[in-house]
């Protein structure tokens, strides 16, 4: 959750700022109350959702959500997938258009209905904070209970040392690393150390909506590529509407936006499998901005792997991303047309502003790989030898490892951005392009 930032103000160069207008208008749409893609077609059932794979905790919300006027479809559960990351999961064919959650307004914290919506966030971490103190007495006790255990181990940049934070090398979102601490004292007036506010803070960037805390809504994991469920208003309450047809068996995916990685970093803890935007500002007067849209990468006839992405993304591309309708071949298609169709300066300007960046940092993806690899094995040896201080020297090193791994994947993406720019560059070269 950002806390007054407009909305993808990174996502092109300076010059391509006005492809910016329609994104904007695409993201802030669905929380905005208008008319739904879909009708919602509410199928439900009396007997409760598949026990055999559910959480058991989100059993109890499911039902707690129904005793208090809430609906929830039968066709999804709510599991620990293979990776370790709860999930939700299709257990029969969902038909396009149903109404998978109702969520009633008095349920949400942070609004009360679609003409009274969040105005102030720093009321809902007080909010959120006020009901994980009153316990089991709490209305909302059976949605923060579900969520507690994974706060507790939640680890955002804005917690870090200074140690850790230093990793990333300057990287972003180095500078903006502590943002969410920052704001939570300086307009809240909260204390971040308090382990009671850290959670509700926690609780409030990862799982917030632009109405607030959902219950059921935030247990379901993002992918921009693969998002199948859209979140939409109604004078009721909240509902989760199934996008496309989705088969059994399948994940249901949202989207918390079309964001930067290092904004996804920074308030979620992970970078997404893909598409993956990365950007990052020149330490220069100019202070010039570069994007990079990366995908998984193809392979070419002899079966070595050929990056994807696209440099400078515009409008169409990015809106289509928040469309989500598209299988991979046809993003991966889309990225290509639009890199090799940029004119020659700015594919000679994303190679020497990429050239510039990974020559100016401190070390190369081959010490990186060294380095976290040594403190994996310091980690593991402070696990096996305690001296009664391993807690903090656990959290700390794991800190530092997850900004290694994280600056590890940025140099790897510009890396793979420069190889696309060479090879459009190659292709003018070869004569293959006209100036536009």
């Amino acid at each position: 959750m950002d806390h007054g930032r407009t909305t993808n103000q990174w996502l092109t160069p300076t010059k391509m700022q006005p492809y910016l207008l329609l994104l904007i208008l695409l993201i802030v749409q669905p929380f905005s109350g208008g008319a739904a893609f879909f009708q919602p077609k509410s199928e439900q059932k009396p007997e409760s959702n598949d026990k055999s794979d559910s959480d058991e905790g989100f059993l109890k919300l499911v039902d707690w959500m129904r005793q208090q006027g809430g609906r929830v479809d039968n066709r999804f559960t709510v599991t620990k997938l293979d990776d370790g990351v709860r999930g939700g999961v299709a257990t029969a064919d969902i038909e396009q258009g149903t109404e998978l959650l109702h969520c009633p307004w008095k349920l949400v914290i942070g609004s009360n209905g679609i003409d009274d919506q969040m105005t102030d966030m720093c009321d809902v971490v007080k909010a959120i904070d006020a009901e994980i103190r009153l316990g089991k007495t709490s209305l909302w006790f059976p949605y923060l209970d579900l969520h507690h255990e994974s706060l507790l181990t939640t680890r955002l940049p804005t917690l870090w040392g200074p140690g850790a934070r230093q990793e990333l090398q300057g990287l972003p979102p180095a500078d903006d690393a502590q943002r969410h601490t920052q704001w939570l004292v300086s307009d809240c007036g909260a204390r971040p150390e308090d382990a009671v506010t850290q959670e509700a803070l926690l609780c409030f960037v990862t799982r917030a909506t632009a109405v607030g805390m959902v219950p059921i809504y935030d247990l379901f994991n993002h992918h921009n590529g693969e998002r199948n469920v859209k979140l939409q208003l109604s004078d009721t309450g909240v509902q989760l509407v199934a996008l496309d047809p989705i088969p059994r068996g399948k994940q249901i995916f949202l989207s918390y936006g079309v964001k930067s990685m290092s904004t996804m970093y920074r308030d979620y803890g992970f970078v997404e499998s893909w598409p993956q935007i990365w950007t990052w500002t020149e330490d220069t007067a100019a202070k010039d901005r570069h994007t990079l849209t990366l995908f998984p990468a193809t392979l070419d006839d002899s079966g070595n792997e050929v990056a994807v992405a696209a440099l400078y993304p515009n409008k169409e591309i990015l809106s289509k991303f928040w469309q989500g309708h598209a299988p991979l071949q046809e993003y991966q298609t889309l990225a290509k047309t639009h890199t090799l169709n940029l004119p020659r300066d700015l594919l000679e300007r994303f190679r020497n502003a990429a050239t510039t960046l990974l020559e100016s940092l401190p070390t190369s993806l081959k010490e990186d790989q060294a380095i976290l690899k040594s403190m994996v094995k310091s980690k593991a040896a402070l696990l096996k030898n305690p001296d009664g201080s391993e807690n903090t020297k656990q959290v700390d090193l794991q800190d530092s490892i997850s900004a290694v791994e994280y600056r590890i994947a940025f140099k790897k993406s510009v890396k793979a951005g420069l190889s696309v720019a060479e090879k459009a560059l190659v292709d003018w070269n070869d004569g293959g392009q006209e100036e536009l």
